[in-house]
Protein backbone atom coordinates (compact mmCIF):
# COMPACT_ATOMS: atom_id res chain seq x y z
CA UNK A 1 0.00 0.00 0.00
CA UNK A 2 1.16 3.29 -0.77
CA UNK A 3 0.44 6.53 0.40
CA UNK A 4 0.39 10.18 -1.15
CA UNK A 5 4.08 10.80 -2.06
CA UNK A 6 5.07 7.15 -1.34
CA UNK A 7 7.24 5.89 -4.70
CA UNK A 8 8.71 9.52 -5.62
CA UNK A 9 12.00 10.20 -4.55
CA UNK A 10 12.30 13.23 -1.76
CA UNK A 11 14.30 14.48 0.00
CA UNK A 12 15.09 13.78 3.75
CA UNK A 13 12.35 16.05 5.96
CA UNK A 14 13.07 17.53 9.30
CA UNK A 15 10.91 14.57 10.87
CA UNK A 16 13.23 12.11 8.89
CA UNK A 17 16.08 13.05 10.96
CA UNK A 18 17.52 11.19 14.39
CA UNK A 19 19.09 13.22 17.87
CA UNK A 20 22.31 14.07 16.64
CA UNK A 21 21.07 15.67 13.01
CA UNK A 22 19.62 19.23 12.69
CA UNK A 23 18.04 20.85 9.86
CA UNK A 24 18.03 24.60 9.00
CA UNK A 25 14.81 26.08 7.04
CA UNK A 26 14.91 28.92 4.89
CA UNK A 27 12.65 31.93 6.35
CA UNK A 28 9.90 31.34 3.84
CA UNK A 29 9.29 27.27 5.64
CA UNK A 30 7.16 26.84 8.03
CA UNK A 31 8.35 23.95 10.47
CA UNK A 32 4.42 23.87 11.84
CA UNK A 33 3.33 22.31 8.86
CA UNK A 34 2.29 18.72 8.42
CA UNK A 35 4.89 16.25 8.37
CA UNK A 36 5.78 14.35 5.10
CA UNK A 37 3.98 11.35 5.80
CA UNK A 38 0.46 13.72 6.14
CA UNK A 39 -2.55 13.45 3.36
CA UNK A 40 -2.63 17.22 1.89
CA UNK A 41 -3.44 18.22 -1.33
CA UNK A 42 -0.98 17.63 -3.99
CA UNK A 43 -1.62 21.44 -5.50
CA UNK A 44 0.90 23.22 -4.13
CA UNK A 45 1.16 25.06 -1.29
CA UNK A 46 -2.29 26.75 -1.36
CA UNK A 47 -3.70 22.97 -1.05
CA UNK A 48 -1.48 22.24 1.89
CA UNK A 49 -2.62 25.39 3.30
CA UNK A 50 -6.31 24.29 2.93
CA UNK A 51 -5.61 20.70 3.84
CA UNK A 52 -4.26 22.27 6.66
CA UNK A 53 -6.59 24.08 8.32
CA UNK A 54 -9.37 21.48 7.83
CA UNK A 55 -7.64 18.79 9.68
CA UNK A 56 -7.21 21.25 12.33
CA UNK A 57 -10.67 22.09 12.46
CA UNK A 58 -11.44 18.49 12.39
CA UNK A 59 -9.31 18.14 15.55
CA UNK A 60 -11.31 20.95 17.03
CA UNK A 61 -14.41 19.65 16.61
CA UNK A 62 -12.94 15.98 17.83
CA UNK A 63 -12.04 18.35 21.12
CA UNK A 64 -15.31 19.57 21.56
CA UNK A 65 -16.46 15.70 21.73
CA UNK A 66 -14.25 14.96 24.09
CA UNK A 67 -15.51 18.02 26.06
CA UNK A 68 -18.80 16.75 25.69
CA UNK A 69 -17.79 13.63 26.99
CA UNK A 70 -15.95 14.79 29.97
CA UNK A 71 -18.68 17.09 30.92
CA UNK A 72 -21.10 13.99 31.20
CA UNK A 73 -19.26 12.21 32.93
CA UNK A 74 -18.65 15.13 35.74
CA UNK A 75 -22.00 15.26 35.68
CA UNK A 76 -23.71 11.74 35.72
CA UNK A 77 -20.49 10.20 37.81
CA UNK A 78 -17.88 12.18 39.20
CA UNK A 79 -20.81 14.64 41.00
CA UNK A 80 -22.01 11.88 42.97
CA UNK A 81 -18.28 11.31 44.78
CA UNK A 82 -16.44 13.57 47.38
CA UNK A 83 -12.48 14.14 45.93
CA UNK A 84 -10.02 13.06 48.00
CA UNK A 85 -7.15 14.41 49.53
CA UNK A 86 -4.51 15.55 46.76
CA UNK A 87 -8.02 17.21 44.68
CA UNK A 88 -8.90 18.51 47.78
CA UNK A 89 -5.65 20.10 48.66
CA UNK A 90 -5.31 21.68 44.82
CA UNK A 91 -8.90 23.02 45.21
CA UNK A 92 -8.51 24.54 48.84
CA UNK A 93 -5.50 26.39 47.81
CA UNK A 94 -7.21 27.44 44.33
CA UNK A 95 -9.30 29.42 46.28
CA UNK A 96 -7.15 30.47 48.64
CA UNK A 97 -4.74 32.59 46.22
CA UNK A 98 -8.63 33.97 44.71
CA UNK A 99 -8.95 35.10 48.36
CA UNK A 100 -5.70 36.80 48.61
CA UNK A 101 -4.56 34.64 50.99
CA UNK A 102 -1.42 33.63 48.07
CA UNK A 103 -0.85 29.51 47.85
CA UNK A 104 -2.13 28.43 51.15
CA UNK A 105 -4.67 26.00 52.95
CA UNK A 106 -6.88 25.19 55.28
CA UNK A 107 -9.26 23.56 56.76
CA UNK A 108 -10.37 20.24 55.66
CA UNK A 109 -6.64 19.69 55.17
CA UNK A 110 -5.17 21.08 58.34
CA UNK A 111 -6.77 20.38 61.35
CA UNK A 112 -7.69 24.12 62.29
CA UNK A 113 -9.33 26.63 59.82
CA UNK A 114 -6.48 28.95 59.96
CA UNK A 115 -4.67 29.76 56.50
CA UNK A 116 -0.79 27.97 55.93
CA UNK A 117 1.59 29.00 53.26
CA UNK A 118 0.76 25.52 51.11
CA UNK A 119 3.81 23.69 49.97
CA UNK A 120 3.63 19.98 50.17
CA UNK A 121 2.38 20.07 45.82
CA UNK A 122 3.65 22.69 42.97
CA UNK A 123 1.20 25.83 42.65
CA UNK A 124 0.44 24.84 38.82
CA UNK A 125 -2.73 23.48 38.98
CA UNK A 126 -4.06 25.27 41.49
CA UNK A 127 -3.20 28.59 39.73
CA UNK A 128 -4.99 27.35 37.27
CA UNK A 129 -8.17 26.58 39.36
CA UNK A 130 -7.44 29.86 41.12
CA UNK A 131 -8.33 31.68 37.64
CA UNK A 132 -12.01 30.37 37.46
CA UNK A 133 -12.06 30.81 41.60
CA UNK A 134 -11.57 34.81 40.91
CA UNK A 135 -14.45 34.89 38.34
CA UNK A 136 -16.71 33.50 40.78
CA UNK A 137 -16.35 29.78 39.73
CA UNK A 138 -15.20 28.33 43.08
CA UNK A 139 -16.89 25.15 43.37
CA UNK A 140 -15.69 21.61 43.05
CA UNK A 141 -18.02 21.21 40.55
CA UNK A 142 -16.72 24.36 38.53
CA UNK A 143 -13.28 23.39 39.20
CA UNK A 144 -14.34 19.91 37.86
CA UNK A 145 -15.43 21.70 34.58
CA UNK A 146 -11.94 23.47 33.97
CA UNK A 147 -10.69 19.80 34.31
CA UNK A 148 -12.85 18.89 31.80
CA UNK A 149 -11.73 21.99 29.51
CA UNK A 150 -7.99 21.25 30.31
CA UNK A 151 -8.59 17.66 28.97
CA UNK A 152 -10.37 18.69 25.66
CA UNK A 153 -7.57 20.75 25.15
CA UNK A 154 -5.15 17.97 25.58
CA UNK A 155 -7.14 15.66 23.15
CA UNK A 156 -6.70 19.20 20.70
CA UNK A 157 -3.02 19.26 20.93
CA UNK A 158 -2.45 15.35 20.69
CA UNK A 159 -3.74 15.57 17.65
CA UNK A 160 -1.71 18.45 16.35
CA UNK A 161 1.36 16.41 17.79
CA UNK A 162 -0.02 13.24 16.00
CA UNK A 163 -0.51 15.36 12.66
CA UNK A 164 3.19 16.15 12.95
CA UNK A 165 4.88 12.95 12.86
CA UNK A 166 2.48 10.56 11.77
CA UNK A 167 0.20 12.31 9.36
CA UNK A 168 -3.64 13.65 9.11
CA UNK A 169 -5.42 10.20 9.15
CA UNK A 170 -3.18 9.57 12.21
CA UNK A 171 -3.98 12.67 13.69
CA UNK A 172 -7.31 11.73 13.49
CA UNK A 173 -7.66 8.44 14.75
CA UNK A 174 -4.51 9.40 17.88
CA UNK A 175 -7.54 12.22 18.63
CA UNK A 176 -10.77 10.15 18.71
CA UNK A 177 -9.05 7.78 21.18
CA UNK A 178 -7.55 10.56 23.29
CA UNK A 179 -11.17 11.47 23.85
CA UNK A 180 -12.62 8.54 24.89
CA UNK A 181 -9.67 7.70 26.81
CA UNK A 182 -11.18 6.50 29.70
CA UNK A 183 -8.20 7.25 32.59
CA UNK A 184 -7.94 10.81 31.48
CA UNK A 185 -11.37 11.65 31.99
CA UNK A 186 -11.72 9.67 35.31
CA UNK A 187 -8.63 11.56 36.76
CA UNK A 188 -9.99 15.18 35.61
CA UNK A 189 -13.53 14.39 37.00
CA UNK A 190 -11.37 13.43 40.34
CA UNK A 191 -9.76 16.59 39.71
CA UNK A 192 -6.60 15.67 40.06
CA UNK A 193 -3.15 17.66 38.91
CA UNK A 194 -2.77 15.11 35.55
CA UNK A 195 -5.71 16.93 34.11
CA UNK A 196 -3.10 19.70 33.52
CA UNK A 197 -0.19 17.78 33.11
CA UNK A 198 -1.17 15.59 29.77
CA UNK A 199 -1.92 18.83 27.60
CA UNK A 200 1.58 20.78 29.57
CA UNK A 201 3.34 17.04 28.21
CA UNK A 202 2.20 17.19 24.85
CA UNK A 203 2.75 21.43 24.48
CA UNK A 204 6.46 20.28 25.72
CA UNK A 205 7.07 17.63 22.32
CA UNK A 206 5.08 19.99 20.22
CA UNK A 207 7.43 22.42 21.30
CA UNK A 208 10.33 20.56 21.34
CA UNK A 209 9.55 19.12 17.67
CA UNK A 210 9.33 22.72 16.38
CA UNK A 211 13.01 23.40 18.09
CA UNK A 212 14.75 20.40 16.26
CA UNK A 213 13.38 21.62 13.30
CA UNK A 214 14.70 24.64 13.25
CA UNK A 215 17.54 25.29 16.45
CA UNK A 216 17.28 28.68 17.93
CA UNK A 217 17.94 29.91 21.56
CA UNK A 218 14.25 31.60 21.03
CA UNK A 219 12.55 28.20 20.13
CA UNK A 220 14.48 25.88 22.95
CA UNK A 221 14.05 29.14 25.63
CA UNK A 222 10.16 28.14 24.83
CA UNK A 223 10.65 24.87 25.68
CA UNK A 224 12.33 25.21 28.76
CA UNK A 225 9.45 27.21 30.02
CA UNK A 226 7.06 25.16 29.77
CA UNK A 227 9.36 22.53 31.44
CA UNK A 228 9.30 24.82 34.06
CA UNK A 229 5.40 25.07 34.11
CA UNK A 230 5.12 21.30 33.98
CA UNK A 231 7.31 20.78 36.96
CA UNK A 232 5.50 23.03 38.92
CA UNK A 233 2.49 21.06 37.98
CA UNK A 234 3.95 17.46 39.00
CA UNK A 235 7.51 17.58 39.94
CA UNK A 236 8.77 14.44 37.78
CA UNK A 237 8.37 17.02 35.01
CA UNK A 238 11.91 18.41 35.70
CA UNK A 239 13.44 15.36 33.90
CA UNK A 240 12.45 16.71 30.46
CA UNK A 241 15.56 18.71 30.78
CA UNK A 242 17.99 15.46 30.91
CA UNK A 243 15.73 13.74 28.56
CA UNK A 244 14.76 15.90 25.88
CA UNK A 245 16.36 19.05 26.02
CA UNK A 246 19.91 17.92 27.23
CA UNK A 247 20.15 15.69 23.95
CA UNK A 248 17.91 17.65 21.70
CA UNK A 249 20.33 20.72 22.21
CA UNK A 250 23.48 19.16 22.15
CA UNK A 251 22.90 16.40 19.70
CA UNK A 252 22.84 18.32 16.11
CA UNK A 253 26.38 17.22 14.62
CA UNK A 254 25.53 20.05 12.36
CA UNK A 255 25.72 23.07 14.52
CA UNK A 256 28.76 24.43 15.78
CA UNK A 257 29.36 24.04 19.59
CA UNK A 258 28.43 27.93 20.27
CA UNK A 259 25.26 27.51 18.79
CA UNK A 260 24.30 24.19 20.72
CA UNK A 261 25.51 25.71 24.06
CA UNK A 262 23.33 28.73 23.13
CA UNK A 263 20.16 26.83 23.00
CA UNK A 264 20.94 24.46 26.07
CA UNK A 265 21.68 27.38 28.23
CA UNK A 266 18.48 29.42 26.95
CA UNK A 267 16.25 26.36 27.55
CA UNK A 268 17.62 26.07 31.19
CA UNK A 269 17.26 29.77 32.02
CA UNK A 270 14.04 29.93 30.80
CA UNK A 271 13.18 26.59 32.86
CA UNK A 272 14.92 28.09 36.04
CA UNK A 273 13.00 31.70 35.24
CA UNK A 274 9.86 29.55 35.97
CA UNK A 275 11.30 27.41 39.04
CA UNK A 276 12.97 30.00 41.33
CA UNK A 277 10.51 32.16 42.09
CA UNK A 278 8.97 29.28 43.63
CA UNK A 279 12.20 28.48 45.50
CA UNK A 280 12.61 32.03 47.17
CA UNK A 281 9.18 31.90 47.57
CA UNK A 282 9.47 28.72 49.31
CA UNK A 283 12.41 30.06 51.20
CA UNK A 284 10.79 33.42 52.70
CA UNK A 285 7.79 30.82 54.48
CA UNK A 286 9.44 27.90 55.34
CA UNK A 287 13.42 28.70 55.74
CA UNK A 288 14.56 26.24 53.08
CA UNK A 289 15.06 26.84 49.56
CA UNK A 290 12.96 23.85 47.19
CA UNK A 291 11.45 23.56 44.28
CA UNK A 292 10.13 20.23 44.37
CA UNK A 293 7.54 19.74 46.92
CA UNK A 294 5.91 16.59 47.80
CA UNK A 295 8.71 14.20 47.39
CA UNK A 296 9.76 13.68 50.84
CA UNK A 297 6.28 11.63 51.51
CA UNK A 298 6.36 10.12 48.66
CA UNK A 299 10.08 8.94 49.82
CA UNK A 300 9.30 8.05 53.06
CA UNK A 301 5.21 6.49 52.05
CA UNK A 302 7.08 4.32 49.50
CA UNK A 303 9.48 2.57 51.29
CA UNK A 304 9.09 0.59 54.47
CA UNK A 305 8.14 -3.17 55.30
CA UNK A 306 4.77 -3.03 53.85
CA UNK A 307 5.76 -2.23 50.58
CA UNK A 308 8.77 -4.20 50.11
CA UNK A 309 7.03 -7.48 51.02
CA UNK A 310 3.09 -8.77 50.72
CA UNK A 311 0.45 -7.61 48.90
CA UNK A 312 1.46 -3.82 48.94
CA UNK A 313 5.05 -4.58 47.54
CA UNK A 314 6.10 -1.24 45.06
CA UNK A 315 3.02 0.24 46.68
CA UNK A 316 2.67 3.30 49.09
CA UNK A 317 1.58 2.65 52.46
CA UNK A 318 4.01 3.35 54.81
CA UNK A 319 3.03 5.22 58.15
CA UNK A 320 2.41 8.99 57.16
CA UNK A 321 2.94 10.33 60.61
CA UNK A 322 6.31 11.98 62.65
CA UNK A 323 7.34 12.34 65.94
CA UNK A 324 6.71 16.15 67.28
CA UNK A 325 7.03 16.16 70.84
CA UNK A 326 6.58 12.64 71.79
CA UNK A 327 3.09 13.09 69.55
CA UNK A 328 2.42 11.38 66.13
CA UNK A 329 1.35 14.10 63.70
CA UNK A 330 0.97 13.56 59.79
CA UNK A 331 1.14 16.66 57.36
CA UNK A 332 -2.27 18.92 58.21
CA UNK A 333 -1.40 19.14 61.54
CA UNK A 334 -0.46 22.72 63.04
CA UNK A 335 2.31 21.44 65.26
CA UNK A 336 4.78 20.77 61.99
CA UNK A 337 5.00 22.32 58.84
CA UNK A 338 5.13 20.56 55.22
CA UNK A 339 8.51 21.31 55.09
CA UNK A 340 9.40 19.44 58.14
CA UNK A 341 7.41 16.72 57.79
CA UNK A 342 8.45 16.13 54.46
CA UNK A 343 12.31 16.57 55.06
CA UNK A 344 12.09 13.27 58.29
CA UNK A 345 10.00 11.51 56.12
CA UNK A 346 12.28 11.64 53.34
CA UNK A 347 15.20 10.51 55.35
CA UNK A 348 13.16 7.67 56.95
CA UNK A 349 12.69 6.27 53.51
CA UNK A 350 16.41 7.19 52.31
CA UNK A 351 17.66 4.88 55.36
CA UNK A 352 15.52 2.00 54.79
CA UNK A 353 16.31 1.59 51.50
CA UNK A 354 19.78 1.83 51.97
CA UNK A 355 19.47 -0.86 54.66
CA UNK A 356 17.61 -3.05 52.23
CA UNK A 357 19.41 -2.73 49.24
CA UNK A 358 18.87 -6.02 48.16
CA UNK A 359 15.52 -5.80 47.68
CA UNK A 360 15.36 -2.66 45.88
CA UNK A 361 15.30 -4.54 42.61
CA UNK A 362 12.09 -6.85 43.41
CA UNK A 363 10.62 -3.53 44.30
CA UNK A 364 10.99 -1.54 41.35
CA UNK A 365 10.18 -3.83 38.65
CA UNK A 366 7.12 -4.59 41.20
CA UNK A 367 6.46 -0.18 41.01
CA UNK A 368 7.11 -0.48 37.26
CA UNK A 369 4.44 -3.56 36.91
CA UNK A 370 1.55 -1.61 39.25
CA UNK A 371 2.21 1.71 37.11
CA UNK A 372 1.28 0.00 33.77
CA UNK A 373 -1.76 -2.02 35.92
CA UNK A 374 -0.45 -5.75 35.14
CA UNK A 375 0.14 -6.12 39.27
CA UNK A 376 -2.36 -4.97 41.03
CA UNK A 377 -4.24 -3.62 38.09
CA UNK A 378 -7.43 -2.21 40.31
CA UNK A 379 -5.36 -1.18 43.07
CA UNK A 380 -5.80 2.49 42.41
CA UNK A 381 -5.79 5.75 44.35
CA UNK A 382 -8.39 8.07 42.40
CA UNK A 383 -11.47 8.44 40.52
CA UNK A 384 -14.67 5.96 40.05
CA UNK A 385 -14.24 2.46 41.47
CA UNK A 386 -16.47 0.50 38.45
CA UNK A 387 -14.39 2.50 35.97
CA UNK A 388 -10.71 0.50 37.46
CA UNK A 389 -10.91 -2.63 36.03
CA UNK A 390 -11.54 -0.32 32.40
CA UNK A 391 -8.88 1.79 32.80
CA UNK A 392 -6.71 -1.25 33.16
CA UNK A 393 -8.19 -3.05 30.41
CA UNK A 394 -7.59 0.47 28.59
CA UNK A 395 -3.51 0.31 29.02
CA UNK A 396 -3.19 -3.46 28.06
CA UNK A 397 -4.63 -2.11 24.73
CA UNK A 398 -2.54 1.00 24.24
CA UNK A 399 0.66 -0.56 25.48
CA UNK A 400 1.83 -2.81 23.26
CA UNK A 401 -0.31 -1.05 20.49
CA UNK A 402 1.40 1.92 21.26
CA UNK A 403 5.18 0.96 21.11
CA UNK A 404 4.23 -1.15 17.75
CA UNK A 405 3.27 2.28 16.48
CA UNK A 406 6.28 3.69 17.45
CA UNK A 407 8.08 1.08 16.00
CA UNK A 408 6.97 1.51 12.59
CA UNK A 409 7.41 5.53 12.89
CA UNK A 410 11.01 4.33 13.03
CA UNK A 411 10.87 2.22 10.29
CA UNK A 412 9.67 4.66 8.27
CA UNK A 413 12.79 6.95 9.43
CA UNK A 414 10.73 9.58 11.43
CA UNK A 415 12.31 10.99 14.52
CA UNK A 416 10.91 9.15 17.49
CA UNK A 417 13.31 9.80 20.16
CA UNK A 418 11.03 12.44 21.04
CA UNK A 419 8.17 10.51 21.73
CA UNK A 420 10.06 7.41 23.47
CA UNK A 421 11.46 10.09 26.38
CA UNK A 422 8.57 10.69 27.92
CA UNK A 423 8.41 7.31 28.41
CA UNK A 424 11.70 6.86 29.92
CA UNK A 425 10.27 9.55 32.06
CA UNK A 426 8.09 7.88 33.91
CA UNK A 427 10.12 4.53 34.31
CA UNK A 428 12.48 6.73 35.71
CA UNK A 429 9.95 8.27 37.93
CA UNK A 430 8.19 5.28 39.10
CA UNK A 431 11.40 4.15 39.37
CA UNK A 432 12.42 6.40 42.40
CA UNK A 433 9.32 6.90 44.22
CA UNK A 434 6.45 3.94 43.54
CA UNK A 435 3.66 2.21 41.54
CA UNK A 436 1.35 5.06 40.87
CA UNK A 437 -0.68 4.47 37.80
CA UNK A 438 -1.11 7.97 38.05
CA UNK A 439 3.03 8.73 37.35
CA UNK A 440 2.03 7.13 33.87
CA UNK A 441 -0.25 9.90 31.74
CA UNK A 442 3.41 11.51 31.05
CA UNK A 443 3.65 8.43 28.89
CA UNK A 444 0.61 8.28 27.50
CA UNK A 445 0.14 11.06 24.72
CA UNK A 446 2.77 9.54 23.15
CA UNK A 447 1.29 5.76 23.11
CA UNK A 448 -1.76 7.37 21.96
CA UNK A 449 0.21 8.56 19.02
CA UNK A 450 1.87 5.37 18.40
CA UNK A 451 -1.56 4.06 18.26
CA UNK A 452 -3.15 6.36 16.01
CA UNK A 453 -0.07 5.20 13.43
CA UNK A 454 -1.19 1.70 13.40
CA UNK A 455 -4.93 2.52 13.08
CA UNK A 456 -3.87 4.62 10.50
CA UNK A 457 -2.29 1.74 8.68
CA UNK A 458 -4.85 -0.28 9.20
CA UNK A 459 -7.66 1.77 7.75
CA UNK A 460 -5.17 2.34 4.77
CA UNK A 461 -4.42 -1.27 4.29
CA UNK A 462 -8.63 -1.67 4.92
CA UNK A 463 -8.82 0.96 1.73
CA UNK A 464 -6.34 -0.60 -0.68
CA UNK A 465 -7.87 -4.01 0.17
CA UNK A 466 -11.24 -2.32 -0.46
CA UNK A 467 -10.09 -0.62 -4.22
CA UNK A 468 -8.33 -3.96 -4.98
CA UNK A 469 -12.01 -6.00 -4.74
CA UNK A 470 -13.48 -3.68 -6.17
CA UNK A 471 -10.94 -3.21 -9.05
CA UNK A 472 -11.34 -6.96 -9.63
CA UNK A 473 -13.90 -7.51 -12.48
CA UNK A 474 -11.45 -5.71 -14.50
CA UNK A 475 -8.51 -7.68 -13.24
CA UNK A 476 -6.00 -9.48 -16.00
CA UNK A 477 -7.57 -13.43 -16.02
CA UNK A 478 -4.91 -15.94 -14.77
CA UNK A 479 -2.79 -17.24 -17.80
CA UNK A 480 -3.78 -19.99 -19.24
CA UNK A 481 -7.60 -19.29 -18.27
CA UNK A 482 -10.03 -19.84 -21.40
CA UNK A 483 -12.21 -16.75 -22.15
CA UNK A 484 -14.75 -16.40 -24.64
CA UNK A 485 -14.76 -13.99 -27.51
CA UNK A 486 -17.62 -11.43 -27.22
CA UNK A 487 -18.85 -10.25 -30.64
CA UNK A 488 -18.32 -6.47 -31.54
CA UNK A 489 -20.93 -4.62 -30.05
CA UNK A 490 -22.68 -7.28 -28.35
CA UNK A 491 -24.23 -6.73 -24.37
CA UNK A 492 -21.96 -8.28 -21.99
CA UNK A 493 -23.59 -10.91 -19.59
CA UNK A 494 -23.88 -10.35 -15.72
Amino acid sequence: MTTPGEGRARAPGPADLGPGDAVVLADGDDPAAPSTTSEVAPDGDGGTRRAHRRSTTVLVLIALVALGLRLAYVGAVASHHDIEWDATYYHTAANAIAQGHGYAITCPILDQCTYRPAAFFGPGFSAVLAVASVLGFDSVGAHRVVAALLGALGVFLIGLLARRVAGVRASYVTAVLAAAYLHWIVLEGALMSEALAVPLTVLVLLLGYRALDRPTARRWGLVGFVVGLAALTRGEGVLWLALLVLPGTLGPRSLPWSRRLLCLGAATAACLVVLVPWGIRNTAVAGSFSVLQGNGGVVGGANCDATYTGSDLGGWSCDQTIDVGGERVGVGSSATTEQEWGRIQSERGVAYARAHAGRLPVVVVARELRAFSVLRPTAYEAGERRARPLVAAEIWFVLPVGLAGLVVLRRRRRRVWPLVAPIVLVVVAVALSWGNQRLRVTAEPSLLVGCGVVGAAAWDRLRARSSALTAAPGAEPPAGTPVAATPAGAPLEP
